[in-house]
């Protein structure tokens, strides 16, 4: 920690004494006659406050004075002349209510009082613990500068106080600054700087605070069971099922709820969500008397509410597209909870510009105003980041933020402090620090009470983009948003910079000047190449600077620690332009590696200050391992990825031709969850993982801008391989907004919050150019496909000018996959009902694979004695027009033999006409002859077909009489496709193919029962005894099985080995496993353990202990001996056996 060494404490203690008067003499020549008396009454955590505070106090004060303060409980109390009481305790309320002297202090009130030879510190809930951080702050001039422990304790060995009479309330009620990313990493010094800061968080909260902070809508209407944001008493609801018109609907006159707000103009859901918030309050034990705040917002999206007519009409009577919103809230929800709970106030997310962010007119309101109960939530994301809320190019929210404040009784503030720290976004340089400053200070002037500020840690942990110094005098103006903010700054970095601090004023300056005027509308998801003012001039001056400062500052470490933390971003920055310098014949002046080496040598810093393991708290050991690893990756490799660009020497294929640099782009991949990984051959040495797709056909989604809407163009590659290669995607204009989306690790795991949404976007906005809007460019994509994963790499952006012609690489002939099903055997020969027979997977695109959104169809089939029966259903079906082609609206049903030609077609229409054709190839002594001629000809129906068509379901039966069907375990060969009157066609297995008859490799594969996997073929062993695997077992994974692609990902199974052993122990406690590994996810999703002894008896059958889901990457494993090495023996598997969950 710095401690500032104050010669002049003398001075500061007699000045106070010049105008308080001095009474109390806390401390003199280093010792005190005074104890702290530590209150005992409030809230669980308003007493944990007091006490840490009181600890505090008492270990602050013998930093600064070297006199022991000790610390006594209440009772104590009477035993002791001279006292120092923190917080309220029936002692200190006797001694005050005695001399008339006390008065119940408002929430967040603090309260600094002497009488006679006491000094009081107290207040109202988490004030009776600040009043300390007040009292050492703005009576003793103590500071507590960095969340690292940087402070001022003035040394003053005698300490003495006037008469005070200080009541504060400070400018914000609520005063949050994101302390949990710090507790989830373990930063030890940070705990202390938010409490000596008097700053809330999540367990600090100044009011009664049940169920979500802000996004709720899920939790409180959710639409189906066992949803994951559900409130627990409602996980047994499923809404979208029960009641449908909850929820909104869509353009085309559809119910919908996946990514959508709810129907608020349906009397029903007003009196259900109502009902809901109600036993919200109940469960979570909230009187009536409470002050309690309960969030009734949005999910996380931004969309039209609802295009029913009765939303629409309300969206017209309140001007605004919240309008469903604010009725249900100004009609129902505050009058119903009014009466109910008088000190209750419903909060409001205003977020989105589709959604809430623009208010109600005033004159759809009684009297101009909301009801005093009901709180926007302003949550400004659609904001310029780079410039403060009253620059033009944030006048649309200026404007929203004064009309709410004009019909607003009360607001408060979801404050996004910086863009959004994500891996290869994560070190922009702008003009972060005074934007928020500015805008923390506006909020506290006009009337917002209550802030929190969403700060991304990773710049915060990283103590770089002036985040230090943004957290410290930000919960200055917390207290007081009346505070000198230039004073303020220059106070701080005086004590954090040294002898450089006014070289770092001048370099603060500068960028936010630059960056103020600069005519980029910064989003919150920006590519850092964005800005126009980060050119190689400038980023070498701000080198040399930082050189200085670092010069100046030589004999100081801690100092120096700071400014090279500070300096963190511009060495990225230098990283991610190098091409810019070396462009600009300025590489001879900075060196990449120097640079590079700088910053990794700044991040081992880093990881030592902000991050500990070990450190107890309430984050358990294996959550804080989760998110240090998380950190660390985006740190390391991010720096790594630009250290990567830098070196790089374009190498296009020749088939591109001459391209000149400046007509060359490279954009990245952020993903919010995963950072990128480490490749070898990877051009830049990282890209980002994400499963292999089944069909090895992938996509990227391409979003130029408002003029694409939320989806954009998706754009297909077909030709990966197993090195990374450039293919061709489109050509485009773009936008400042254009994005690119990337294929990615969806199964993103937290252990405290589960499964959470990911996303992986290219920011593409930067290379636009405003001055040639209709430049177009080639865009093309670097990936390639590994074993088990493929890796993009980046995208390139190629300028296109008059006779430069794309490079568009030959599709390969690559082998793509079959769908799979296990379906079951049935008893009798009578057509089985629906739920005996198995389901197969979801009819997709028969050309692309990709799912079709409009697809109604779905199959099932199951195997008799000697018979297959196929059963086929479809909703929204119409009559065919007999007039038209009877192969432009059927179902064909495709059964090759043996997988290969000839093959057997069925065709049903939904009139019930059926067709029964066989396709051959005809065998020509024309060996020179490569063209395939195949012929049709009309046979005779193996078995029975039936068709209905009623109230527009369409149902189509098949019992066929086939030879040579699969014994139990055995597989066959078949196809369904749809063709639907000019709409793509859909299959049961996508053929990727223009030809239904070119794709017999792909065509589905049905299982008999079950799918095994036995023999070398199918299974890896170190040794086979004949089709056995074999395994040491003391070498666990020897013996595995990769699942093939194709198996219904949305399915459960239950899967099975085969297993015994030779070992000779008889001990319970000698186990061995196997189970189900997701190479995708690293995680082992099913699996069984077993006594080692029941399997020495012959094979037994081990199942996994729950149904798995079987996703392609899935490994199947034999575990090894547990304890490991305490026992010796073989493992032997027969099989491993796939059935479908029942």
């Amino acid at each position: 920690m710095k401690k500032t060494n104050w010669k002049v404490c003398m001075f500061l203690c007699m000045s106070l004494l010049s105008w308080l008067g001095f009474s109390l003499e806390l401390a003199k020549d280093g010792k005190t006659d005074y104890v702290i008396v530590c209150g005992n009454q409030g809230r669980h955590m308003e007493v944990r406050l007091v006490r840490e505070s009181a600890a505090d106090l008492a270990a602050l004060l013998k930093q600064s004075t070297g006199a022991d303060f000790k610390i006594i409980e209440p009772r104590e109390a009477g035993n002791c002349k001279k006292r120092i009481f923190v917080g309220h305790s029936d002692a200190m309320l006797k001694l005050l209510k005695e001399a008339g002297k006390y008065k119940t202090p408002a929430n967040e009130e603090r309260v600094i009082l002497t009488l006679g030879d006491d000094l009081f510190l107290y207040g109202g809930g988490f004030g009776d613990g600040f009043a300390v951080s007040h009292f050492l702050t703005e009576v003793l001039g103590f500071r507590f500068y960095h969340y690292w422990g940087d402070s001022r304790i003035p040394e003053c060995k005698n300490l003495k106080t006037g008469d005070l009479n200080l009541v504060f309330r400070p400018s914000f009620e609520y005063r949050d600054l994101a302390q949990s990313g710090f507790n989830l990493r373990g930063c030890e010094s940070a705990g202390a700087f938010f409490r000596r800061n008097a700053l809330h968080n999540n367990s600090l909260i100044p009011f009664n605070m049940p169920g979500n902070m802000t996004h709720s809508y899920s939790c409180l209407i959710p639409p189906t069971k066992n949803y994951r944001e559900a409130y627990q008493f409602l996980k047994d609801k499923e809404y979208f099922v029960t009641n449908p018109e909850f929820f909104p609907l869509s353009a085309d006159g559809k119910r919908e709820w996946k990514g959508r707000h709810r129907c608020f103009s349906n009397p029903g859901l007003r009196a259900e969500m109502n009902r809901n918030v109600e036993q919200l309050l109940i469960t979570s034990r909230c009187k009536p008397t409470d002050n309690i705040v309960v969030n009734i917002s949005h999910d996380d999206v931004d969309c039209k509410f609802c295009y029913c007519k009765d939303c629409v009409a309300l969206e017209k009577q309140y001007g605004a597209p919240g309008g469903p919103l604010y009725d249900y809230l100004i009609n129902s929800a505050s009058p119903y909870f009014a009466e109910k709970y008088p000190n209750l106030i419903i909060r409001f997310l205003a977020y989105g510009r589709l959604s809430t962010e623009i208010p109600p007119r005033p004159e759809a309101l009684k009297g101009g105003k909301l009801p005093a109960n009901l709180m926007p939530y302003l949550a400004f994301l659609t904001a310029d980041f780079n410039k403060p809320i009253n620059a033009p190019s944030n006048k649309f929210i200026f404007d929203c933020f004064n009309a709410w404040g004009k019909i607003s009784q009360r607001m408060s503030s979801y404050f996004y402090p910086a863009t959004y720290g994500r891996p290869m976004i994560s070190f922009p340089l702008f003009g972060n620090a005074g934007r928020v400053l500015y805008d923390v200070q506006f909020y506290g002037k006009n009337h917002v009470t209550q802030i929190f500020c969403d700060y991304p840690i990773l710049p915060r942990a990283c103590n770089t983009a002036f985040s230090g110094l943004i957290s410290y005098v930000v919960s200055r103006l917390y207290g007081d948003a009346g505070l000198d903010v230039n004073k303020e700054i220059d106070e701080y970095m005086a004590a954090i910079y040294g002898k450089a601090a006014p070289e770092m004023r001048k370099f603060y300056d500068e960028l936010h000047r630059l960056a103020f005027a600069d005519p980029a509308f910064v989003r919150w998801f920006p590519d850092p190449r964005c800005v126009g003012y980060l050119t190689p001039e400038r980023l070498l001056a701000w080198q040399q600077a930082f050189d200085h400062m670092e010069k100046l500052v030589s004999g100081d470490a801690r100092a120096l620690l700071h400014i090279r933390c500070e300096r963190l971003s511009l060495d990225a920055m230098t990283l991610l332009l190098y091409r810019d310098i070396r462009k600009a014949g300025l590489a001879g002046k900075i060196s990449a590696d120097t640079v590079y080496r700088r910053a990794v040598a700044t991040a081992d810093e880093i990881m030592k200050h902000s991050y500990n393991i070990d450190f107890k708290n309430h984050v358990s050991r294996a959550d804080k391992e989760e998110y240090i690893k998380w950190d660390r990756d985006s740190l390391y490799n991010t720096l790594g990825l630009f250290y990567g660009l830098a070196k790089y020497q374009d190498k296009l294929p020749k088939e591109f031709g001459p391209i000149p640099e400046q007509d060359r782009f490279y954009a990245f991949f952020a993903a919010n969850k995963m950072p990128p990984v480490e490749v070898k051959d990877a051009p830049f040495g990282y890209a980002l993982p994400a499963p292999l797709p089944g069909n090895r056909v992938t996509g990227y989604d391409l979003v130029r801008g408002k003029e694409d809407g939320p989806n954009g163009r998706h754009l297909r590659v077909t030709t990966g391989t197993s090195k990374f290669e450039y293919h061709y995607l489109t050509r485009s204009k773009l936008g400042p907004d254009s994005v690119m989306g990337a294929p990615h690790l969806r199964g993103y795991v937290s252990r405290k919050f589960g499964s959470l949404s990911s996303f992986a976007t290219g920011y593409l906005g930067y290379i636009f150019d405003p001055e040639n809007p209709d430049q177009e460019y080639d865009i093309y994509v670097c990936l390639k496909f590994g074993k088990e994963q493929m890796y993009t790499s980046h995208l390139l952006l190629v300028k296109a000018v008059p006779g430069r012609k794309p490079f568009i690489r030959k599709k390969e002939n690559i082998q793509e996959t079959a769908s799979i099903s296990i379906v079951p055997t049935v008893q009798g020969d009578a057509f089985p009902a629906v739920e005996k027979m198995g389901r197969l997977g979801s009819f997709r695109n028969a050309a692309t694979g990709e799912a079709e959104p409009d697809s109604t169809s779905s199959a099932y089939a199951a195997f008799g004695k000697d018979k297959l029966h196929l059963l086929y259903v479809e909703k929204n079906v119409t009559a065919t027009d007999a007039k038209k082609d009877f192969y432009a609206d059927t179902v064909e049903f495709f059964l090759p033999t043996g997988g290969k030609y000839p093959v057997t077609q069925i065709a049903v229409n939904p009139n019930g006409e059926v067709r029964c054709n066989e396709w051959t190839i005809p065998v020509t002594s024309n060996t020179e002859d490569t063209a395939v001629k195949r012929i049709m000809k009309s046979v005779r129906l193996p078995g029975k077909a039936e068709s209905s068509l009623k109230n527009g379901e369409w149902t189509v039966r098949l019992t066929l009489d086939l030879a040579g069907l699969p014994a139990p375990g055995g597989k066959m060969v078949m196809n369904i496709f749809r063709t639907r009157n000019g709409k793509a066609p859909l299959a049961w297995s996508p053929i990727h193919t223009d030809g239904y008859l070119n794709g017999f490799p792909l065509f589905g594969v049905l299982c008999r029962d079950r799918l095994t996997f036995k023999g070398r073929n199918e299974v890896k062993a170190t040794r086979f005894e004949g089709d056995v695997a074999v395994m040491d077992g003391n070498h666990g994974w020897a013996i595995s099985a990769d699942v093939p692609r194709g198996l219904d990902p949305d399915t459960f199974y239950y899967v099975t080995a085969l297993l015994k052993t030779d070992s000779a122990t008889e001990d319970g406690k000698h186990t061995t496993r196997m189970g189900t590994y997701d190479h995708n996810s690293k995680k082992v999703v099913g699996y069984r353990q077993i006594p080692v002894k029941e399997l020495k008896n012959g094979f037994v059958p081990v199942r996994t202990s729950r149904k798995v889901r079987i996703v392609p990457g899935t490994l199947l494993y034999v575990g090894g001996f547990m304890p490991q090495k305490t026992f010796t023996g073989n493992m032997y598997l027969r099989e491993f056996v796939i059935e479908k969950a029942e």
